[in-house]
């Protein structure tokens, strides 16, 4: 679970932070952002989310990832991971986070991920 309050972390779409932030007025925390345009639109709408929702939606958006990582699966034909070689492992891998930021994005901004 990601404290969506983390100043290293983007509190909308979980990639690294870069130090822009988003505060209302007398908030007493601040939501750390990267610089994706629409990280930046979201901020408002997500720094009033409540933890629990972003919970919710962030394990929704896990779910997602993982569906990516079996579509990768499915495509080169291989379920176990010990006859991955490298490349296919790690692309396994980047393809679960990749998938996991997209749905979070979309899932905090409003889009539809298939």
């Amino acid at each position: 679970m990601i404290d969506q309050f983390n100043p290293a972390v983007c509190g909308v779409c979980a990639r690294s932070a870069i130090g822009i932030g988003h505060s209302p007025p007398r908030a007493s925390k601040i939501l750390w952002l990267c610089d994706d345009p629409k990280c930046i639109q979201a901020a408002k709408a997500v720094h009033s989310m409540k933890q629990d929702e972003f919970t919710r939606i962030e394990s929704l958006a896990a779910a997602k990832g993982g569906d990516a990582g079996i579509e990768f699966l499915e495509t080169i034909g291989k379920t176990d991971f010990t006859a991955m070689n490298i490349d296919e492992w790690s692309e396994f891998r980047r393809r679960i986070i990749a998938g996991y930021r997209a749905a979070l994005l979309a899932d905090m901004t409003g889009e539809v991920v298939l």
